[in-house]
């Protein structure tokens, strides 16, 4: 069964946790992604039958909350950024590598605060990922085919 970009992101994310303790348990760095790596990855999956629309921007800032992005990731956080801020001009691979290359930070905030590591049910990450670029577009703006 094929999976979507926006899934195959939520099963990376789910999988980070625990393969960062192992990795850290070896002395193993944390894989980063940088320039297009994830793009061209997430190219190369798309042409294999990894294709997916969009998700609901309503349903992912449900999702925002009950995970509990929202405690960290609202404008004025301490320790996290605006995420609409940030994600301007994002698309869906550069989010993915973004989610990615900031799962470590967020192991070691999260761990000092003990909240509960955000686990993933299969659509929501591409409600999610939906909800975020929704924030980072200009009201009005149309999406931007992908």
């Amino acid at each position: 069964m094929s999976k979507t970009v926006s899934e195959i992101t939520g099963l990376l994310w789910n999988h980070s946790y625990a393969m960062g303790a192992e990795m850290t348990a070896r002395g193993v760095r944390f894989p980063l992604f940088t320039g297009n790596e994830l793009a061209d990855l997430m190219a190369h999956l798309a042409f294999r039958g990894y294709l997916g629309g969009d998700g609901d921007p309503k349903r992912g800032a449900v999702v925002f909350a009950s995970k509990g992005c929202v405690a960290c990731h609202k404008g004025g956080a301490v320790n996290a950024p605006d995420l609409a801020a940030v994600l301007k001009g994002t698309d869906r691979a550069s989010l993915a590598a973004a989610m990615w290359n900031h799962a470590p930070q967020m192991h070691r905030l999260m761990a000092e605060k003990a909240p509960f590591w955000p686990k993933f049910e299969p659509g929501e990450m591409g409600n999610l990922v939906a909800y975020l670029r929704s924030l980072a577009r200009p009201s009005g703006v149309s999406k931007s085919p992908e």
